[in-house]
C-alpha cells in the first residue's frame, strides 16, 4: 500500500493492522457511575468507547513506513558549483512573479492616481521592482531611525548605498502603491464579505502561491520533519 504526504512517500510493511484484545468493564466500575448525582455524572469528561489499557494486555507493534521520496531529499539544486545571489534569489521571485507584481503595482498607482493622490509615477518593470526589493533588504539590515536618512548627504553620517540604486522619491512612491494582487479583483473579493466566498488572504495569495510552488519545485523534504504547531492550527 503506498501512502503520499505531500511530497512524502511512505509504503506500508504491514497491510493487516494488529488484532487487539478489548477487555469488559467491571461490574463495579458501573455501579459506581450509576450511583452518583446527576450533577455529579455531568461533570465527568466524555469516555473514550475503548477503555484503559492494562500490564494484561498484549502489546501490538505499530506500523511501519518505509521512507520513499520522489527525488533525492534536500535542496534540488547542484550544491557542488557557486550560485550567484541574485540566482538564487530568482528561484523564489522569479520573473514571471515579478511581472505579476509590476502589472498588480501599476493598475495600483493608477487608481490612486484616479483619487486625487499628487505625486508622480512612471510604470515599474521588472528590473527596477527588483533593485527596490534589495533596497528593502538592505534596510532591514541596515537600521537607522527614519526611511530619509537613508538618503542623507551628510558626509559623515550617510549611507552611500540607496541613492545609488534609486531616489528617495522613486522608492517611496513604490512604497505607497506596491500591490501584490490585481485592484480590481481585489473589489470583487471585498463585495463578498460576510459570505464563505470571501477569501482574507486575497491580496497577498498571488505572491504566497507562487512562492509555495518554488518551494515544492527547489526543496525535497527529507525523513524527519518539524512542523510548527501554528501551521497545523491554520
Amino acid at each position: 500500500m503506498l501512502i503520499h504526504f505531500g511530497q512524502q512517500n511512505f509504503e506500508s510493511d504491514d497491510e493487516q493492522p494488529g488484532e487487539s484484545t478489548t477487555p469488559t468493564a467491571s461490574s463495579q466500575t458501573g455501579n459506581e457511575t450509576s450511583s452518583r448525582s446527576p450533577q455529579a455524572q455531568s461533570e465527568q469528561p466524555p469516555h473514550s468507547s475503548e477503555p484503559w489499557k492494562t500490564e494484561n494486555d498484549p502489546d501490538n507493534a505499530p506500523q511501519t513506513w518505509r521512507f520513499m521520496p520522489r527525488r533525492t531529499p534536500g535542496a534540488q539544486l547542484n550544491t557542488h558549483s557557486t550560485h550567484p545571489p541574485m540566482d538564487l534569489f530568482q528561484l523564489y521571485f522569479s520573473t514571471d512573479t515579478m511581472k505579476t507584481l509590476c502589472k498588480s503595482t501599476n493598475k495600483q498607482a493608477a487608481k490612486k492616481q484616479e483619487m486625487g493622490m499628487k505625486y508622480k509615477w512612471t510604470d515599474v518593470e521588472v528590473e527596477e521592482l527588483y533593485k527596490f526589493l534589495g533596497l528593502l533588504i538592505y534596510t532591514a539590515l541596515v537600521s537607522l531611525p527614519n526611511l530619509q536618512d537613508y538618503w542623507k548627504r551628510n558626509r559623515i553620517l550617510s549611507v552611500p548605498f540607496p541613492a545609488a540604486v534609486m531616489t528617495r522619491d522613486r522608492f517611496r512612491a513604490l512604497l505607497w502603491n506596491l500591490h501584490l494582487s490585481d485592484p480590481e479583483e481585489d473589489v470583487k473579493n471585498d463585495n463578498k464579505k460576510g459570505t464563505p466566498d470571501y477569501d482574507k488572504m486575497f491580496r497577498i495569495k498571488p505572491l504566497i502561491d507562487h512562492i509555495r510552488i518554488a518551494c515544492q519545485a527547489n526543496y525535497q523534504p527529507r525523513k524527519e520533519l518539524a512542523v510548527h504547531e501554528k501551521t497545523v492550527e491554520n
